[in-house]
């Protein structure tokens, strides 16, 4: 796994994409000959496993950055590509799809897809489309933002860390619930795309993190969604990211600084916020996209 991101991080050639993909061989390979008796397996055979991936995904989809999209950036092209396969092919591009997202994501912990909706491609019309209704209510999301204001920041409190806490899992739930902003997209937004005066937020992809649909950026006029007490702790943000953001001209409002000056990693936020977003409405399912 070392080598592998070494090769990732080095590499200008080899997309992500592909050092995942030679990546899935190794392990079909080594998967493949330990149920051989004499531990051999053909290169026509990991072929095999390998062409069924690639085939069935767009060029340009090969290119994105892998590692860091999220779980309905996967579920979009999967499906897609599920989509253009042909009906008798349908099933077994499904489970190599799912085989191979598997494996990669259990030695580099990528999102994972709501595989029951992509499975409903394949199913039969006439045996209907099982869903989960993911909807947050109003009153949960109210309900969620109290909590972290008021059990996080201690009413009359002068402990400007736990302020900020307050603040960042505040800003969070807002721009997922009211911004309709996606984890990777709010691990992206910079300082210089939060325009304070007209309250517009620019959505847009970095060298690092794609948008919530592999590719839409866009602008946000965040004026009537977000309330006097969100824009506050939006402004604390900010203000926070430009001082442990050092020299950097507009550092990202959540990943400014070194890792040890970080109060929270955003990976803690989001989880954070899900966690007690799951407990309000009772449905363990819940994901940050469904906000």
């Amino acid at each position: 796994k070392k080598d592998l991101e070494h090769l990732r991080a080095a590499s200008k050639v080899c997309s992500e994409f592909l050092v995942l993909w030679l990546f899935y061989g190794v392990i079909v390979s080594r998967r493949l000959s330990s149920k051989n008796k004499n531990n051999k397996v053909k290169a026509q055979t990991v072929r095999a496993y390998l062409k069924v991936i690639t085939e069935h995904l767009r060029q340009n989809i090969l290119a994105e950055p892998w590692l860091v999209l999220d779980d309905l950036s996967f579920e979009i092209i999967y499906s897609q590509a599920l989509k253009r396969s042909s009906n008798q092919d349908k099933h077994q591009v499904f489970e190599r799809f799912k085989d191979f997202h598997t494996v990669i994501n259990k030695f580099f912990s990528i999102d994972q897809p709501e595989w029951t909706n992509i499975e409903n491609i394949i199913r039969p019309k006439q045996a209907g489309r099982v869903g989960i209704a993911r909807l947050l209510p109003i009153a949960a999301y109210q309900r969620a933002q109290e909590f972290f204001r008021n059990e996080s920041f201690k009413p009359g409190s002068q402990n400007e860390v736990e302020r900020l806490e307050s603040d960042m899992h505040i800003v969070v739930l807002a721009l997922g619930y009211r911004g309709g902003i996606r984890e990777q997209e709010i691990r992206n937004l910079l300082v210089k795309q939060i325009n304070t005066e007209l309250r517009i937020l620019t959505v847009t992809v970095s060298r690092y993190y794609g948008t919530k649909s592999i590719n839409s950026p866009r602008r946000i006029d965040v004026t009537l969604m977000l309330d006097d007490i969100e824009w506050e702790s939006l402004l604390r943000v900010i203000a926070h990211a430009k001082i442990i953001g050092g020299e950097l001209r507009s550092p990202a409002i959540f990943g400014a600084g070194s890792l040890e000056s970080r109060l929270m990693r955003i990976d803690a936020l989001t989880s954070n916020v899900i966690d007690v977003c799951r407990i309000l409405t009772g449905n363990p399912q819940l994901r940050f996209y469904d906000l």
